[in-house]
Formats: C-alpha cells, structure tokens, sequence
C-alpha cells in the first residue's frame, strides 16, 4: 500500500487510466478527433482495445475524464458535509463550487473544450454531462437541506450550474486569459444581482 494509502494495484489502475486519457487527448488533437479510433489509442499506449475499454468505453469518456470525471460525486459530497446546516442553499452551493473549481484549470483544458466544441456530437454530450452536474447539485442539495421544497432546491441547483457552465463558456471565449475561479464567482455576483434587482426575495 502507498503512503497515501491507495494499494499498488489501485495505484496502477489510476496511472494506467490517466495514460489512457493523456495519449488519447494528444491524438485527438493531433491527429483529428473522428479520425482516431480507440484501437489505435490503445496501440499507441501499448495495451489490448479489452483493457482499454476496461476504462473508457467510448471517446466521449476519454474527453469527459479531463472535465473531472468524478466532478458530479465530488459535489454531491461536498454540499452533504453540511448535513447539519441552516443557512440558504444558495451561499451553500456557491461556496461548494467554488471550492471545486480548481479541478477545471489544468493545462489540457482548453485542448479538450476545443475538442468538445468541433462536433454537434460532442456538444450534445457536454450538455449531458451538465445535466448530470445539476442533478449532483440538486442531490447533496436535497440532503444537506432536506427542509427545503425540493423545487426551490431544483431552482438553485440549476441556476449554480448555469452559473458555472457560463463561466466555462467565458473562459474559453478569453482563450483561457481569466482564472475560471473570477469568472465564476462574476457569474454569482451578477445571478444575484439580478434577483435583487427584481425584488422576489426568494431567500434560495
């Protein structure tokens, strides 16, 4: 067992699955996205297409692994450490993703939003996987405020992901020239300044 106490077989898995998703990016890029097969990635990483479909099934996966595969788990975890909290769902929400976001700033990033932007196919796929990130939101949500209605709830989660998904889209627009932890935070900042501005007082 490591130190950090993952066992040697755990710790080749994970190795062997983020050499997976490295070659697979760099070919994707270099070589054109539909114009590499997942043979030839397993080829070039030097394992059997059976072990490689033991951690990627698709194509699709490999680029999603780069936007934090576990990113919905993660968030779902962190707003249900708040179990026993009473204040609004929406600082909470906000401060859990926040505390978050660093997951999406590693240098492929931008590499990989260019990939999922090249294909209606791709697209489509990023928009299910903020879909599942809503509903992670709307999970830990639910939990760590169960006095809450489940559509208030529903509304925040929503309008975080959005909130989250918009500041993705400005940070791609700059070519990655603003921290994404600014422009998220811009995004919060002007939700609830719209909501002030209307008056409903919603409290969420």
């Amino acid at each position: 067992m490591t130190a950090d106490g993952e066992t040697l077989r755990e710790r080749r898995q994970r190795e062997t699955k983020e050499q997976i998703a490295r070659t697979g990016l760099r070919m994707f890029s270099e070589g054109g996205y539909d114009e590499t097969s997942l043979a030839e990635v397993a080829a070039r990483v030097g394992i059997s297409a059976r072990t490689l479909f033991h951690y990627f099934r698709t194509k699709p996966e490999i680029l999603a692994y780069w936007l934090d595969d576990d990113f919905a788990a993660a968030l779902t975890a962190r707003l249900r450490e708040d179990r026993n909290g009473a204040g609004p769902a929406w600082p909470l929400l906000r401060e859990a993703l926040a505390a978050l976001v660093g997951r999406h700033q590693g240098p492929e990033s931008l590499t990989v939003d260019r990939l999922f932007a090249s294909t209606p196919s791709l697209r489509a796929h990023k928009q299910a996987i903020y879909a599942e990130w809503e509903d992670a939101a709307f999970a830990g949500l639910t939990a760590a405020r169960p006095q809450e209605p489940e559509h208030r709830l529903r509304t925040v989660a929503m309008l975080g992901i959005g909130c989250l998904r918009l500041a993705l889209g400005a940070r791609y627009a700059a070519e990655y020239s603003v921290r994404l932890d600014r422009l998220l935070a811009e995004q919060f900042a002007a939700v609830a300044a719209a909501v002030e501005g209307s008056g409903s007082g919603t409290g969420a």
